[in-house]
């Protein structure tokens, strides 16, 4: 009987394992990719304002320059996003860039919850749309925004039908 008839059963097995464990790995690598991007564009973005600046970090964050501004407005209505043209749409965080009612281009949004007040920022028809988490932490920026620019708060709030 010829020794190698029987080596070749166990090369196809060490073959089928190699197969499957490589298969197992990268599903595995494809989950904790997946797990980590929702994690990353649900995850509330972080402001912050330096040399006339407004950085935006995060998943489809981006710098805002507050010098290029045609006006900033607190506005209390809450805004109609009508679609996602890139961006993220996960539970009430919304990052990217979306249609939204009453703007005639896309608009940068990056917004914790659609349904409190918003910031948004004029960029010369370019609109950027913001908040934090809840409403004093949305006027905090707001005011931190003004002072950036060199403009006083208003403590009214803006309503925009």
């Amino acid at each position: 009987m010829d020794p190698n008839l029987n080596s070749k059963p166990k090369t196809n097995k060490k073959i089928k394992i190699a197969v499957a464990a490589a298969a197992a790995v990268l599903i595995l690598l494809g989950a904790v990719i997946l797990i980590a991007t929702l994690a990353q564009s649900s995850s509330p973005a972080e402001f912050k304002i330096t040399e006339r600046v407004l950085h935006v970090s995060g998943m489809y964050g981006r710098d805002i320059p507050l010098d290029d501004t045609d006006g900033v407005r607190l506005v209390e209505t809450p805004v109609t996003l009508l679609r996602r043209n890139n961006g993220s749409s996960i539970g009430n965080v919304r990052k990217g860039y979306f249609s939204a009612e009453g703007y005639d281009n896309e608009v940068y949004v990056n917004l914790t919850d659609c349904n409190i007040f918003y910031i948004e920022i004029d960029g010369g028809g370019q609109y950027c749309l913001i908040n934090r988490a809840t409403e004093e932490q949305t006027r905090d920026l707001y005011e931190s925004i003004l002072e950036a620019i060199g403009e006083v708060a208003d403590t009214e709030k803006i309503s925009v039908s």
